[in-house]
């Protein structure tokens, strides 16, 4: 994993991974309540590209966090969609995302 994570590194840094820096930042960047930042953080969630890639059914299933939480985190990454045109949302499969493991700068 270490190799890899260096190689998508090295990538990022020249600009041209296939994955966008977005995914990159920190759950904390959608401005969610408290509440659902924690429920999220309780999961190990901390990224934006490790939530995105969770199933809805993934999210339902943390403690504390129901429907009311879900529409948040929905709406929230519909703002950061117009914000940086681009296209997030639950349930997506992004083959190239890097294990938890991975840091980067935020």
């Amino acid at each position: 994993i270490s190799e890899a994570n260096n190689r998508i590194k090295e990538i990022l840094l020249q600009g041209k991974s296939p994955i966008h820096p977005v995914l990159f930042k920190k759950i904390d960047k959608l401005k969610l309540n408290t509440r659902t930042q924690h429920c999220l953080e309780s999961e190990n969630i901390s990224y934006i590209g490790e939530l995105v890639v969770k199933s809805k059914k993934d999210l339902c299933a943390i403690p504390q966090l129901g429907p009311r939480s879900f529409r948040h985190i929905n709406n929230q990454l519909e703002i950061i969609n117009q914000v940086y045109k681009i296209n997030l949302y639950i349930g997506m499969d992004i083959p190239e995302w890097i294990p938890e493991e991975y840091q980067i700068n935020n």
